[in-house]
């Protein structure tokens, strides 16, 4: 095993790194929920359709 292996730090830095890794696909469903609760919202502000606005947001993502 390698040196440190096991002990109560290696194991939080462990915990960190995985927090850190699953917040990624968490924020970016929280991201695309709240974009197609408040999609109308949006479209009404800008003065454009949904779909206007959903293909904006598809040409950002590519």
């Amino acid at each position: 095993m390698a040196p440190g292996a096991g002990t109560a730090e290696s194991s939080a830095g462990a915990r960190l790194v995985l927090l850190t890794l699953a917040a990624g696909p968490f924020l970016k469903a929280l991201d695309s929920s709240v974009m197609n609760v408040s999609i109308a919202a949006v479209a009404a502000d800008a003065g454009t359709t949904v779909t206007g606005i959903q293909g904006a947001i598809r040409r950002a993502r590519s």
